[in-house]
């Protein structure tokens, strides 16, 4: 999944998910904020994996918006999307 990050309408609304992320800048630069953590800053051509299950919110960082590909997975993943086209684990 590509994410473009731009300026959010709720800052309050922090995301999480079982398992861990992925993310590659692949123009601009963003703010990857947490709940318990210091603040990530991928630019162009840095990445960054955490643990997803961890609140956080990704914000632009700059004047332009960022391109971030996103990498999810976690435990049920894989059966969960084998599931939902029809093959079985």
């Amino acid at each position: 999944m590509a994410h473009r990050v731009d300026h959010p309408r709720d800052l309050d609304c922090y995301v999480c998910r079982e398992g861990q992320e992925y993310v590659h800048a692949i123009a601009g630069a963003a703010t990857i904020l947490f709940e318990r953590h210091r603040p990530v800053h991928p630019a162009t051509g840095e990445s960054a994996c955490f643990d997803s299950a961890q609140p956080h919110l990704c914000l632009p960082r700059g004047e332009q918006d960022a391109r971030i590909p996103v990498v999810c997975a976690g435990p049920d993943t894989a059966a969960k999307l084998l599931q939902k086209y029809g093959e079985t684990p």
